[in-house]
């Protein structure tokens, strides 16, 4: 994400500033590649940077970035077939899936669905868990309304066209990688996670 973060840092968004090829990565096959260390951490420093778009992309809804990352995740699961986030037919997200997906603070999650819940009219609808589906009895489910669906559809329309901005005059192949790369470390570090969980609780 090294190149993100360069554009975030030097360009501020002007694309007649933005070069053809990012300044971070190589024309040509002799460059030495990044250490391990210095590629993971280059992460970190994106997202630090990038939060300040998000901030941006959200100012103006009355939704905080942690409100707004739970209706754009369920907005995303709901309307846009979003796949990496597990979900019913019905739109509905459970409880324990959100908490591992969402990428801001997914600490005080049922005080904000209560929150978004209780608005007038109610941006989401909270349902018991689907016992025939194999979720526990006692568990909770959320969905996004029609109304959040709307309310939220603007920020994530600011969301992608801060995207297409930042990533303006990367190639393509460019892009694929650097979203392969990621994906394989997120992929590696949940099947981590989960391995250690199944470890210490039996499986369950």
């Amino acid at each position: 994400m090294g190149f993100v973060v360069y554009f975030v840092n030097y360009y501020c968004f002007d694309h007649s500033k933005i070069p053809l090829y990012a300044p971070t990565m190589a024309r040509t096959t002799s460059r030495k590649a990044p250490d391990y260390t210095e590629t993971i951490n280059s992460i970190f420093t994106a997202r630090r940077d990038l939060l300040h778009g998000v901030k941006a992309a959200v100012k103006g809804s009355l939704f905080t970035v942690e409100e707004a990352d739970l209706l754009i995740s369920l907005y995303g699961a709901r309307d846009l077939g979003w796949t990496d986030l597990e979900h019913d037919t019905a739109g509905y997200v459970t409880y324990r899936q959100l908490e591992s997906f969402l990428v801001h603070n997914a600490s005080l999650l049922s005080r904000r669905i209560i929150k978004l819940a209780s608005a007038r009219p109610a941006l989401v609808e909270v349902a018991d868990g689907d016992v025939a589906a194999g979720q526990h009895f006692n568990s909770k489910r959320v969905r996004i309304t029609d109304h959040g669906a709307k309310a939220i559809a603007p920020v994530w329309q600011r969301y992608q066209a801060m995207s297409a901005e930042l990533l303006r005059g990367i190639k393509d192949d460019q892009r694929i990688a650097h979203h392969a790369v990621n994906t394989a470390i997120s992929q590696r570090i949940r099947e981590r996670r989960d391995g250690l969980h199944a470890l210490f609780t039996g499986g369950k």
